[in-house]
């Protein structure tokens, strides 16, 4: 049910997951979008971590980087990745702010698997 404030407009209850809202929908099912879920969960397998640093090579330079974001915020909310830690980006133009690392989980083990296995 959809809330309205004294202007008509929605009230924020009815945007409890912004990210499944606005963000997913911009990227999700495009060519880059996938290939970039397969590459963060092929370098979470090989590395044992993977942080969007990790992942920001292989982004096509005329896509937006915000992906990188929509990426792992999408594995993160399938389960197939959970945080483990923070690091300082080495992004020079980011500042050395702070990023997640993150490590593959046992269901991000098997899809990654049953892709692979399609792939042959």
């Amino acid at each position: 049910m959809k809330t309205l404030n004294f202007r008509g407009q929605l009230t924020l209850d009815d945007f409890t997951d912004p990210f499944t809202l606005f963000v997913l929908p911009r990227f999700e099912g495009r060519p880059v979008f996938e290939r970039l879920k397969v590459i963060t969960l092929k370098i979470a397998l090989e590395q044992g971590e993977v942080t969007a640093d990790d992942v920001r090579p292989y982004c096509p330079p005329n896509v937006n980087r915000k992906v990188l974001g929509a990426v792992i915020g999408a594995l993160k909310r399938q389960g197939y990745l959970e945080p483990v830690g923070v690091t300082k980006t080495g992004v020079p133009s980011s500042h050395g702010r702070v990023i997640w690392k993150y490590r593959l989980t046992d269901e991000g083990r098997k899809f990654l698997e049953e892709l692979q296995e399609g792939e042959v």
